[in-house]
């Protein structure tokens, strides 16, 4: 059995319960506590999945770019990532991938003209089968994946207010995931979230969910460092 993670930015464990979304809520699922910005007072990405990938809490800035993408800087610090047998998808700090964001972000400027929300929500859902179609194809020699999904926090932050735009990306997340699920059916999955999103902006706690039942249950996003770790040294977490 392989350990697979699935991170996904901005996933609203109040939306899911809402939709009543089962698959991504999976057997066992809960809020978790963050890391919060002393600027904002809300959680920050960067900050947050640098303390899910080193159990460590440490604020880390927002850097920008010309077109005012928030990118992960690098860091000195290990992270599960540097562990052997780890494979990652688009992990922050590590081989993130910043062109579709780039291409998102630019379009949030543009919201006002004909087709961009459209194309914004066609944007978020191809990268979203991409990543899960690379993640169903890895090879098995890998003993622990972690994937990223980004999009859902940019394509939240333009569109909060329209909620049928947003209710369906959150209805194709669940129908990918549960592609995903049927192939990978063999394997502890769990999925992570930084913080959800409410009215325009961040929420206060994170998410977790797994097709297992963790034992300690997680209540921290830091714990999840343990849990690999432990995983790969073939110590119990269920």
């Amino acid at each position: 059995m392989r350990l697979i993670i699935i991170g996904i930015d901005a996933l609203d464990i109040k939306m899911m319960e809402k939709l009543d979304l089962n698959s991504l809520k999976q057997l066992q699922y809960g809020e978790l506590k963050v890391p919060l910005s002393s600027v904002s007072g809300y959680p920050r990405s960067p900050s947050v999945w640098f303390s899910f990938l080193t159990g460590m809490e440490r604020e880390i800035d927002f850097r920008r770019n010309k077109d005012g993408i928030n990118m992960f800087r690098e860091i000195k610090e290990k992270t599960f990532m540097d562990c052997d047998g780890v494979k990652g998808i688009n992990v922050p700090y590590h081989n993130h991938e910043i062109d579709t964001l780039t291409k998102l972000v630019r379009l949030r400027n543009k919201l006002r003209w004909p087709g961009t929300i459209r194309r914004m929500v066609l944007i978020h859902n191809s990268r979203t089968e991409e990543i899960f179609k690379e993640l169903i194809n890895i090879d098995e020699n890998h003993k622990v994946i972690f994937a990223f999904i980004q999009t859902l926090d940019t394509l939240q932050h333009a569109l909060f207010s329209r909620k049928k735009v947003i209710q369906k990306a959150y209805e194709h997340m669940e129908s990918c995931f549960t592609y995903v699920k049927e192939k990978l059916s063999e394997e502890m999955i769990i999925i992570v979230s930084d913080h959800g999103f409410y009215e325009g902006t961040h929420s206060y706690t994170g998410f977790y969910s797994c097709n297992h039942v963790l034992s300690p249950i997680p209540t921290d996003i830091t714990d999840f460092h343990r849990i690999v770790k432990d995983f790969l040294k073939g110590e119990k977490t269920t």
